[in-house]
Formats: structure tokens, C-alpha cells, sequence
């Protein structure tokens, strides 16, 4: 039985680790902030991000510090939508986490 209790006290604690909020905001100059609450045991993080016709995600801005608390992301085309995910990585630069895509308007 402590095995079992071990093992759920374990998961629950990941569980509850991992979670982490992003958002992002459009700004009326083309930029949209990102903002995060971290991720336990992310050393950086990396934002991919795509138009939302588009099947890959064609930009990227890697290996932004642990300890971001926001970052603006520049040049973003008006009028458009765009979806974005947040990756965290480990000690060795592994990706371990990613965040649901998100949708973002640039106004």
C-alpha cells in the first residue's frame, strides 16, 4: 500500500509542477508580449510561433533565461492571427514541456 501512496503523492506533485500559464497580448504596433509563469526544472524556454493558415511553425525565439518574465515579440504582421507555443528546456538544453497552442490577433 505505501508503494501505491508513493507513487500517486509522486504523480500529483508533477502534476502540479508542471503546469505552467503563458498569454500573450497584441500590442497596436505589430509586437505581442508574452508572459509565463514557469515551468519546474526549465532552464530556458523557446516561443515558436506560426500564422494560423500556416502548418508549421516558421519562427522561433530560442533559449529565452529561466527567469523571463516577459518578452515582445516584434514585426508582427496587423490584421493577422497567429498561433504560438512555449517549450521549457532541462539542464541540457532538452525540450521537456510544451504549452497548449494559443491564438493570438495583431490588431
Amino acid at each position: 500500500m505505501k508503494k501505491v501512496y508513493f507513487a500517486s503523492l509522486f504523480f500529483l506533485l508533477f502534476l502540479f509542477s508542471s503546469t505552467a500559464a503563458f498569454a500573450a497580448t497584441a500590442v497596436h504596433n505589430s509586437k505581442a508580449k508574452v508572459m509565463k509563469q514557469g515551468v519546474l526544472g526549465a532552464k530556458a524556454y523557446n516561443v515558436y510561433y506560426k500564422e494560423a493558415g500556416d502548418k508549421k511553425f516558421t519562427h522561433s525565439v530560442r533559449r529565452l533565461p529561466h527567469n523571463f518574465n516577459d518578452f515582445t515579440i516584434n514585426s508582427l504582421k496587423k490584421g493577422v492571427n497567429y498561433s504560438y507555443v512555449i517549450s521549457a528546456l532541462n539542464e541540457n538544453g532538452k525540450e521537456f514541456w510544451f504549452s497548449s497552442p494559443k491564438s493570438l490577433a495583431v490588431k
